[in-house]
């Protein structure tokens, strides 16, 4: 049995291969035919239409919150018991009014689904027999075509026993040997997925822990971005990724990537190449200090207008402001809370009641908030986290003992506890060292870690958590009484910063610390509505003059900061 020919697809037209699974038992030869096919849109561009994502919220009762999928559909979350459900949690809400069907006019003529699954490891691959006919003869033939294991598995369980099933899978539809072709496929495969009847996600067969895997989707790019993003599969890692980073940062106008890069995270190439630090290293599970969704804005609403360039290939200007030098390192702290507690012990707990921290708490309530990385009842509302007083009863509480709040609290990672030059003391990362130095960078929601080097450029670290810098405070000064901070979820279910004056119970999403700061005079606020391909912290402006449209405030331009005293400078990161 010979090896399959592709017959090429002409890249000028919209055709595309589809696979045909014919019917079989789960353990027959899996028998395949390929066939050419025109990728038409639907006749009708309007979505069939649904309350927007607003107006859901509004009908829920308390506790329930929805979200918007990638495919725009809208599925509900108990944020009590993390219960997830594509159904209203009322029953007698009208479904069509958050769920619509589509009208038959509206779906394009070629019907096929679409398969997303996992390569997996193209070692010892398997085979799959694929039926042609001669045009004229009407003579059939049988050729094999090589595949991953993974894939060859998925078609045994994805087979039906009575018919044909058509799909779309790109490790059979295109020809994998052909590079033009695969770039070329590659970036349809947006239209691909879109216009297909279903999306078949491959997860494995199941297992014990399967009701586990269910993940956020929030971090895959929109549309928006990934439109900029060429496919070419001759490009080294570092490059892609290193192109995403500056895609993502042109689009978005920030540095938000930066917290996902470091020295700490980085795997040396095959090549050996150095990785620049700045780039983050998509190929392995990225740990950050700070986990991305607490709503945390260390930069306030800043963009990198102009406040970025990159030098040469490796290198990035960013604008940033010196927080401060770590002076000392502490041992590493185990991820429970009663290991946090003993440490704490062992440093005099009554002495950390006593002294007074930058922003007016004691030192014991600075630890035990860095410890839990700001998440208590007091800033994130109704999600089951302690209260401050729980927490710090706890540590005050005799060794052994058990409470609520030793239960509900534990630390993902290991911690180190490390003290600054400029009493902000505590931050938790996972290897600084002393002499690294601690920076607000424009554009980037958290703080970095940085480590300098001889030429007097910046290698990046890793993220941090720093109390009393977290919510803007390095630019915009601290926030004064009768103001907190507290992290709300929008529209879209996310939790960005609500400004609660304790004093008339009233809340805002406007910051009070630039009310009294006036806008720019060629600048004026205008409303906009969120989308995904808004960053996460955004407000947007328009230039009355040139009618350009920002994203970030420009009282914080790095001139406007300038101008007010903040000590910002460039460097240059590694």
């Amino acid at each position: 049995m010979g090896r399959y020919q592709y017959e090429p697809l002409d890249p000028s037209t919209n055709y595309i291969r589809l696979v045909t699974i014919l019917p079989g038992l789960f353990d027959d030869p899996i028998e395949v035919e390929i066939t050419h096919a025109e990728l038409a849109p639907p006749s009708h561009d309007d979505k069939p239409k649904r309350l927007s994502l607003k107006e859901i919220q509004e009908t829920l009762p308390e506790g329930w919150r929805a979200f918007e999928t990638l495919d725009d559909r809208v599925i509900f979350l108990n944020s009590v018991d993390a219960y997830r459900t594509w159904s209203h949690p009322d029953p007698t809400y009208p479904r069509e009014a958050y769920d619509p069907v589509a009208q038959e006019d509206d779906q394009p003529n070629l019907r096929y689904e679409a398969l997303s699954y996992a390569w997996g490891s193209s070692r010892s691959p398997d085979t799959v027999d694929v039926k042609t006919s001669d045009k004229q003869s009407q003579a059939r033939f049988t050729s094999e075509l090589c595949v991953g294991r993974n894939l060859a598995k998925a078609l045994r369980y994805l087979r039906y026993e009575d018919r044909a099933r058509v799909m779309w899978i790109d490790a059979i539809c295109i020809n994998q040997a052909d590079v033009k072709e695969r770039s070329s496929q590659v970036r349809r495969m947006s239209h691909i997925f879109s216009l297909a009847n279903r999306v078949v996600a491959w997860l494995g067969p199941g297992f014990s822990n399967s009701k586990l895997a269910v993940t956020t989707l929030d971090y895959l790019a929109p549309p928006e971005v990934t439109k900029d993003i060429k496919v070419d599969y001759e490009l080294s890692p570092e490059t892609v990724f290193k192109e995403f980073f500056l895609t993502c940062s042109n689009h978005d106008r920030r540095l938000t990537q930066l917290a996902f890069a470091g020295r700490r995270k980085i795997i040396a190439p095959e090549s050996q190449v150095p990785w620049p630090t700045w780039v983050p290293n998509w190929s392995q599970y990225l740990r950050t200090t700070v986990y991305h969704g607490l709503g945390f804005c260390a930069s306030g609403i800043s963009g990198t207008r102009p406040g970025y360039k990159c030098i040469a290939s490796d290198r990035l200007e960013v604008t940033a402001l010196s927080v401060g030098t770590i002076t000392s390192v502490g041992d590493t702290i185990s991820g429970t809370f009663s290991g946090f507690a003993e440490t704490l012990r062992s440093m005099q707990v009554n002495q950390l009641r006593k002294r007074r921290y930058p922003t007016g708490k004691t030192y014991l309530d600075a630890y035990v908030l860095t410890f839990a990385s700001g998440q208590v009842e007091e800033r994130e509302r109704k999600c089951g986290n302690p209260t401050l007083a729980e927490l710090r009863e706890a540590i005050l509480m005799p060794e052994g003992s058990e409470s609520r709040s030793q239960d509900m609290v534990t630390s993902r990672y290991n911690k180190y506890f490390t003290h600054g030059a400029n009493g902000f003391q505590p931050f938790n990362l996972s290897n600084g060292y002393i002499g690294d130095d601690v920076f607000v960078v424009l554009g980037c929601d958290v703080p970095l870690v940085l480590r300098s080097t001889p030429g007097g450029e910046y290698e990046v670290i890793g993220d941090c958590y720093v109390h009393g810098i977290m919510d803007g405070e390095a630019v915009l000064g601290p926030l004064e009484y009768p103001w907190i901070t507290r992290a709300e979820p929008e529209s879209d279910g996310r939790r960005r910063p609500e400004y609660f004056n304790t004093v008339t119970r009233y809340p805002t999403r406007g910051d009070p610390r630039l009310e009294s700061i006036p806008i720019p005079p060629e600048w004026e606020p205008i409303a906009w509505e969120r989308t995904r391909a808004d960053p996460y912290h955004c407000r947007k402006f328009r230039n009355m003059n040139s009618q350009e449209i920002i994203n970030s405030d420009p009282r914080l331009f790095p001139e406007a900061l300038t101008e007010r005293g903040v000590p910002l400078k460039t460097i240059t990161l590694v």
